[in-house]
Parts: structure tokens; sequence; C-alpha cells
């Protein structure tokens, strides 16, 4: 491979390596990702790859960081935006189905594997992208509270976990079965009631 010939600096190895790791995730999933196989996808030999990772854990907290990166990166869109909170939160909920369907879910892979790692720094790494989308969903909906625009008795921060959770379970029957639960069609109808839920009962 060319790319073996080449020497890059350690950020772009790294970046190269998170890639390799989330490709062969979701082909194979989690068991599937050996130091041996990621350094023959990375183009390089298992000596080089350990000059940029010590092992797989830091392998896997590599990979949810880029997760955590480009997820957010995928969604900022909708937040920093002049849109309503409401709309914020519709167009957050597409992005954030569009990119678990470009990304095979793996996102969701990853942040249900780490919950078995006996890694603290991996677990903590997950945990801390999962608080930070169920902060950014619950201070959207604040805004909305204080717009009118969602009811100012529920619970913020319940309600973006209920968000987040409706996202995550989806994505998990898609890809039990692309066929049976298409991401693209389903959210519509998600959003639809949750909108139902958190907006002023004179509004529903």
């Amino acid at each position: 491979m060319a790319l073996a010939n080449k020497r890059l600096d350690h950020a772009t190895r790294q970046h190269q390596i998170a890639a390799a790791a989330r490709d062969i995730i979701t082909e194979g999933g989690l068991t599937s990702l050996t130091v041996n196989e990621l350094a023959a996808r990375v183009g390089v030999t298992e000596a080089a790859l350990y000059k940029h990772v010590r092992n797989k854990d830091e392998i896997l907290l590599l990979l949810v960081s880029e997760i955590r990166e480009s997820l957010f990166n995928a969604i900022s869109e909708a937040t920093s935006t002049d849109r309503s909170s409401l709309e914020k939160l519709e167009h957050m909920l597409q992005l954030h189905l569009s990119y678990a369907e470009t990304r095979r879910g793996v996102s969701f892979v990853i942040i249900s594997e780490s919950l078995r790692f006996g890694v603290p720094e991996v677990k903590v790494a997950a945990r801390r992208l999962v608080d930070e989308y169920v902060d950014m969903v619950a201070q959207i909906l604040v805004e909305g509270q204080s717009d009118g625009e969602v009811d100012g008795s529920i619970d913020s921060e319940a309600a973006a976990v209920m968000f987040f959770g409706m996202v995550e379970a989806s994505v998990t029957r898609w890809l039990f079965d692309e066929s049976m639960h298409p991401l693209a069609e389903k959210g519509a109808a998600m959003w639809r009631l949750f909108k139902a839920g958190v907006s002023p009962v004179a509004a529903r």
C-alpha cells in the first residue's frame, strides 16, 4: 500500500486508525477488532501501529473520541441556527439518524459495549459522550420552556434522556433488520410523538 511507505504525523495516523477500527467493527462486530487486522487495514506493521496506540483499550478510547467529534459536528448545524427549539430538536433527530445510517450504527455499538469493558477510561469516555448529548438536548428544551414552546412543567433532563433513548432504540432495531425498520421513515413518526409529549397542553 502507498500509505505504508509514507511517514505520517501522529494525529493523521491516529485518524486513520480510528477510521479503520470503525470499519472493522461495522463489518464484524467488536470482537473482530484485533491489532493484527487493524495494522493490515491501516497499511503498517503491528510494531508501527504501537507507536500511535499502546493497546486495544487505547484504540477504543481513540474511537470514542472520534465518534464524539464527528457526531457533534454532524448535529451542530441543528443547534447553531436561529430555528425554534422544537425545530432544532427535530433537525437534530434527523441528522443523528442520518449519521447512524451512514456509520452503520457503530457509535451505539461502542457505547453499549463500553459498559462491558473493565477499563474505567473507556467507560468514562463513553459516559461523557452520552452526558454531553443529553445535556445539549436538555438545554434546548429549557430554551423552549422559556419561549413557551415547550411545556414548562416537564423535567427537561428526563425528556432529554427519552430523546436519546428514542434514537438508540430505533438504531438498535434497524441494525437487526434494515428492511423491517428504515430509520428515515420511523424518524418522522417518533418526532411527532415526542413533540406531542413536550408541547404545552394547549398545543397538543
